[in-house]
């Protein structure tokens, strides 16, 4: 209906002119209700893309991990978006993720970055994996976007010997035994030779 109002008012003042008030007035008064500069099927609605700085977040027990989040806006209008994020794997128990903004306009065409921190049990053993889930909502969105990341604990390592209190000896070239109770501090096997 715009692009009919466009070439109507284009033919008139090519083909009539202005030759008079009245054609002036004419081109002037020939409106149509509603606003001709409105997409037709309304306005484009806005489109988000997530991307982080990493794969995959290492963390190491009992610690946080900090990631890089990039929003960009690669639709046509401004918006706000609403930021949460969730451990959502079965068995998250002691992991938890935050994000240092949960709101923020964003205009069309710009990049907005936000702090992602994870952080592990204590107790966790390596390579266990858990997927954090970062939703971005806003009112004009259709549906809201999810962008998932695995966050993965790293393997710390540490062993601690105890030894019974007696004197042992050995000639040379001869073994030796006795009693030794070694713990395996760090959260991955170890071996022992």
């Amino acid at each position: 209906a715009g692009t009919m109002l466009k070439n109507a008012l284009t033919d008139y003042v090519t083909d009539i002119g202005f030759s008079t008030v009245q054609d002036y007035k004419t081109v002037v008064q020939y409106i149509m209700l509603g606003d001709p500069a409105l997409t037709i099927g309304g306005i484009d609605t806005p489109s988000i893309n997530i991307t982080s700085d990493v794969g995959a977040a290492n963390v190491a027990p009992g610690d946080t991990t900090n990631i890089t989040l990039s929003l960009e806006n690669t639709g046509t209008v401004n918006t706000t978006l609403d930021i949460w994020v969730d451990v959502v794997d079965s068995g998250a128990s002691g992991w938890s993720a935050d994000i240092e903004i949960n709101k923020t306009t964003i205009q069309p065409g710009t990049i907005f970055r936000d702090v992602l921190s994870i952080t592990a049990p204590d107790l966790v053993v390596a390579g266990n994996s858990k997927t954090v889930r970062v939703t971005v909502d806003s009112f004009l969105f259709l549906e809201p976007y999810e962008f998932n990341l695995d966050a993965v604990a790293d393997s710390i390592s540490g062993v601690s010997l105890n030894m019974t209190q007696k004197i042992y000896s050995a000639k040379q070239g001869s073994d030796v035994s006795g009693i030794f109770n070694v713990v395996n501090i760090g959260n991955d096997h170890e071996e022992f030779m």
